[in-house]
């Protein structure tokens, strides 16, 4: 689990995001809309999942109910296409 130290909550858990998610987070705006879930899963292990704004699951072809990418060519495309940013988890439940 990723780690930040966010100024109001401290050190705490990480969410992952995509930026226009963690841009409203940051400066303390509420989330408009459904967010899509993106997950990669790679030998066994599950990564993710990263949050998507309807914008950003658009792009990146995820739907609105979520998705799993395998194998190598999934996880290349976790970490490589469709990437992250980290907010404080307390701070993201809070902009929910």
């Amino acid at each position: 689990m990723a780690y930040v130290n966010c100024p109001e909550h401290g050190g705490n858990e990480a969410a992952a995001v995509c930026d226009h998610v963690a841009a409203r987070v940051r400066s303390g705006d509420p989330i408009d809309g459904p967010l899509a879930p993106v997950s990669a899963s790679f030998e066994g292990k599950t990564i993710g999942p990263t949050w998507l704004c309807a914008e950003c699951a658009l792009k990146f072809e995820v739907p609105s109910e979520g998705l799993t990418l395998t194998g190598e060519a999934g996880l290349n495309r976790y970490w490589m296409v469709i990437g992250f940013a980290l907010v404080c988890a307390k701070c993201f439940e809070e902009a929910l």
